[in-house]
C-alpha cells in the first residue's frame, strides 16, 4: 500500500535541506526504515559550548516535528534536564501542533528550543517535573498510589502492594477499602504493610537518586535514623518488597516520591548470621556484612501519581466542591444508572444506590451496565463497576425498595443532600413526595422522567423550603401539567412477563435528559439553585415525526423556535390548590 504522506515528507524535506544548507549544517542526510525516515548528523554551538547533534525528519513531517539527538548521551543524561536516556531532547509537549506549509518555522523552532535545553539549562526542571526523572527509565510498570495527601506529621504511611504496583495511604483500613474497591476479584490475601517517610530538606538532583539498597541506606542514615533502621530491619527479615516513601519541599508544597526495594533475607544467608541463630542476627550486624549484596540489590524508583479526590476529579472541572456531599439514587435503571454515574464522575463523596430490581439481559442496550452484570441487583452490580472506576468514592448499594429502607434505615434519607428519583412511577413517587413536605429536615428531591421515546425529558427540583412539590404540577392520578407529547400519544409496549410494561426508546435519546436531570442535580448542590425549578429537554422536531409524536399546544410555539432541540428552565412556585404545600 503506498504512503499517503511520502509526497508530503518528500517536499517538506526538500525545504529543509535548502534551510539546514543556508544555516550552515550539512544538507544531506541519511534515509532510515520505521517511524523516522531521514537524519543528518551535524554540530552546533550553544552558549559557547559545541554540540554533536543528530536531526531526525519523522514519517509526518512537517506535522510531526524534527527530533533532535545529542551525543554521547551519558554526558548529558540526568545532568541536563530534557534529555532523555537515548539523547533525545524533549522540546514540545503532546498538544503543540505544527502548520504543515511552515517547514523553515518549525526547524527555527526546533532549534531556538534546542539552545534554551542544552545552552541554557534550567536544573529546576529536575524538581518540578519530578516525575518525569525519578522513575527508572527501564522500568516504568513499577508504581505508587497514593490514596490521599501525605500528612505534614505522619512519620510512616500504610501500604498494599499488588504485582508491581504500591498503594499508600494514612491508615489500614482506608488503603483496604481501597483497594477491595478497585479489585476487579477481591482477594484476602493483600496485606497491609507499614511504610516509613523519609522528609528530606531539599529536593534530590538525579546524581542524588538511590540507585541500590546501598544508596538508600546512606540517603536515610544522613537524615532520618529511625527510617534507616526501618529500611534495615526489613533487609534482614522483612518478608516480600520493601517500600520507602520520600518526601522534600518545593515551591511551597511538599513532593512525594517513593522506592521499593526487594526482600534480602539477610539473617538467614550462612555468611551473614555466621555466629548468631539463623535468623536471629542484628540488623545492624547484617548489613555490615551484607555491604557488597546491598551495593548489588537495585532500587526500583517507582512512577509515582496522587489519587486523591481531588486531584482526580480537578480535570473534571467541578468535582471538588461535591466531595462532601451525600446523593441517595432511587432507581438504578436506563435513566438512573446513566445519572448516578454522572454524579460519581463528578466526584460526590456519599452516594447511595436503591433499587429492588434485577439487571436483565432486556435492559443492557440503554443501561450504563453491560452483559457482565446481567443476572444480580442493579443497585448491587451498579455500586461495584463504580467503586472499580473510582475506588475513593463510598457508594453502598441498597437492594431493596425505598419504602422500606426508610422504614429501616431513615438516617440514609435524613443525612443526605440530595434524593434523586427516577423510579418513573406515580405511586411510588407521589408518597415519596408527601414524605418530604411532611417529615422535617428531610432533603431536597429531584425527580427525572422521560416521556415517549425520550423525546423530551424533565428534571423537577423540589427545594425542602422554597417553591413548589411534585403534586403542585400533577393530578390526583400523576399527569402532569408541562408535558410536552399531546394527549393519545402512549407508546408503553408489555414485556414478555405478566404487568412487565416499558417504554421504548434509545440510549443516544435519553442520554440528553440523563445530563439535564443530573446538572440540576449537581447545580443545587452547588447552591445555585436555590427554590423549587422545572428543567425540560425538548428534543428536535425531527425525533417528534420520526416517531409519529404530536406536541402540546403549550409546547408548540417553542419546538419551531428551537427545533433542533433545546433546554428550558421554569420555576415551579406552590400550587393553589396543592394539598401538601398550602
Amino acid at each position: 500500500m503506498s504512503d499517503p504522506f511520502q509526497a508530503r515528507f518528500e517536499a517538506a524535506t526538500a525545504r529543509a535541506e535548502v534551510w539546514l544548507q543556508s544555516h550552515g549544517f550539512p544538507s544531506t542526510g541519511e534515509n532510515i526504515s520505521g517511524v523516522h525516515r531521514r537524519r543528518y548528523p551535524l554540530s552546533a554551538t550553544f552558549a559557547g559550548h559545541h554540540f554533536a547533534l543528530e536531526l531526525v525528519l519523522p514519517r509526518k513531517f512537517p506535522v510531526s516535528p524534527p527530533r533532535l539527538r545529542v551525543s554521547p548521551a551519558a554526558d548529558y543524561y540526568e545532568k541536563i534536564p530534557h534529555v532523555e536516556a537515548d539523547g533525545l531532547l524533549c522540546l514540545f509537549n503532546n498538544g503543540t501542533e505544527f502548520n504543515a506549509d511552515a517547514v523553515e518555522a518549525v526547524l527555527e523552532e526546533v532549534f531556538n528550543r534546542a539552545e534554551n535545553v542544552l545552552g541554557r539549562p534550567n536544573l529546576e526542571d529536575f524538581f518540578r517535573e519530578i516525575q518525569s526523572y525519578w522513575p527508572d527509565s527501564d522500568d516504568g510498570l513499577h508504581s505508587l498510589h497514593l490514596i490521599a495527601e501525605v500528612p505534614d506529621t505522619a512519620t510512616a504511611l500504610a501500604a498494599v502492594q499488588v504485582k508491581r504496583h504500591s498503594y499508600a495511604g494514612p491508615d489500614a483500613v482506608a488503603v483496604e477499602k481501597w483497594v477491595k474497591n478497585w479489585v476487579v476479584t477481591p482477594r484476602t490475601d493483600l496485606p497491609t504493610i507499614q511504610v516509613p517517610i523519609l522528609r528530606l530538606p531539599k529536593p534530590l538532583l538525579p546524581s542524588e537518586y538511590p540507585r541500590t539498597v546501598s544508596d538508600l541506606l546512606a540517603l536515610a542514615q544522613q537524615h532520618d535514623v529511625s527510617v534507616h533502621s526501618a529500611i534495615a530491619e526489613h533487609c534482614n527479615t522483612g518478608k516480600g518488597d520493601g517500600l520507602v516513601i520520600i518526601v522534600f519541599p518545593y515551591a511551597g508544597k511538599s513532593l512525594v516520591i517513593g522506592a521499593r526495594y526487594p526482600a534480602c533475607y539477610l539473617a538467614f544467608k550462612k555468611a551473614v548470621y555466621a555466629g548468631y541463630r539463623k535468623g536471629n542476627v542484628p540488623a545492624v550486624v547484617a548489613i555490615g556484612r551484607a555491604r557488597k549484596q546491598l551495593v548489588a540489590t537495585r532500587v526500583i524508583r517507582l512512577r509515582t501519581s496522587l489519587g486523591t479526590h481531588e486531584e482526580v476529579h480537578t480535570r473534571g472541572g467541578a468535582g471538588h466542591p461535591f466531595k462532601d456531599k451525600t446523593v441517595v439514587f432511587i432507581g438504578c435503571g436506563s435513566l438512573g444508572g446513566y445519572i448516578a454515574h454522572i454524579f460519581a464522575k463528578a466526584g460526590v463523596g456519599r452516594i447511595h444506590l436503591v433499587d429492588p430490581q434485577l439487571m436483565g439481559w432486556e435492559n443492557i442496550g440503554r443501561h450504563v451496565l453491560g452483559a457482565g452484570e446481567v443476572g444480580p441487583s442493579k443497585a448491587a452490580e451498579l455500586a461495584e463497576t463504580l467503586s472499580q472506576q473510582l475506588p475513593h468514592l463510598d457508594i453502598t448499594p441498597h437492594t431493596k425498595n425505598w419504602s422500606e429502607l426508610w422504614q429501616n434505615r431513615p438516617n440514609v434519607f435524613l443525612t443526605a443532600d440530595l434524593i434523586v428519583s427516577t423510579v418513573g412511577h406515580w405511586n411510588e413517587e407521589h408518597d415519596l413526595n408527601v414524605l418530604a413536605r411532611r417529615v422535617t429536615g428531610f432533603p431536597a428531591i429531584l425527580f427525572g422522567w422521560i416521556e415517549s421515546h425520550a423525546v423530551a425529558g424533565h428534571g423537577l427540583l423540589v427545594h425542602p423550603q422554597l417553591g413548589g412539590c411534585l403534586c403542585c404540577g400533577s393530578t390526583a392520578t400523576g399527569e402532569f401539567n408541562r408535558v410536552v407529547c399531546a394527549p393519545g400519544t402512549d407508546t408503553m409496549q408489555q414485556g414478555a412477563g405478566c404487568g412487565d410494561f416499558y417504554q421504548p426508546y434509545g440510549v443516544t435519546e435519553m442520554l440528553p435528559s440523563a445530563a439535564l436531570i443530573a446538572q440540576l442535580g449537581m447545580d443545587f448542590l452547588n447552591g445555585t439553585v436555590l427554590e423549587s425549578e422545572l428543567r425540560t429537554w425538548l428534543g428536535p422536531a425531527s425525533t417528534f415525526a420520526r416517531h409519529g409524536l404530536g406536541v402540546q399546544e403549550s409546547w408548540k410555539a417553542a419546538t419551531i423556535a428551537t427545533p433542533h432541540g433545546a433546554v428550558y428552565r421554569q420555576p415551579w412556585p406552590i400550587g393553589a390548590s396543592c394539598p401538601y404545600c398550602t
